[in-house]
């Protein structure tokens, strides 16, 4: 798979002299990272064909609603994805950036991470907000909260 992803991105991506590394954090292991000699961009790897359209639809969705998100990348054909061994690739532009996690959890700063917390706390508000109806075909994963309030 992995040389077929590499053909894939040099000829229909036209990313020439680029590594690939599979992001081994990724949690199912369909994700790879892509270096050229100037920049670096994101692959996933989808299984299905209308779930590969319905995330892209909710990403161009994203976009177009203001969120920062990456851009997808359009292959030579001007599509946004390529059919690579019955699965279909997507590349992603590359946001620097850190990850919420052990390093945010450590900031000393109440009022900056507060601040952080509640800018993160309103997108997340807004992603609720306009993606409500599900009209992207995404699976819906039932919540289950033990916790009941007094």
């Amino acid at each position: 798979m992995e040389e077929n992803i590499f053909n894939t991105i040099r000829h229909e991506y036209k990313i020439e002299n680029c590594i690939i590394e599979k992001r081994n954090d990724s949690t199912d292991g369909n994700v790879y990272t892509i270096f050229d000699n100037q920049n670096k961009f994101i692959a996933k790897i989808y299984k299905q064909e209308e779930h590969t359209k319905s995330m892209i639809n909710l990403h161009l969705f994203l976009i177009k609603n203001g969120f920062i998100v990456p851009n997808i990348v359009k292959n030579i054909n001007g599509d946004y994805y390529c059919n690579i061994e019955n699965n279909y690739i997507v590349v992603y532009t590359f946001i620097n950036g850190e990850q919420y996690g052990p390093k945010f959890e450590n900031i000393e700063n109440i009022e900056y991470k507060n601040n952080i917390v509640r800018k993160l706390a309103i997108q997340l508000r807004k992603l609720h907000e306009i993606t409500r109806d599900n009209n992207f075909n995404l699976k819906e994963i039932e919540i289950h909260n033990s916790k009941k309030r007094e």
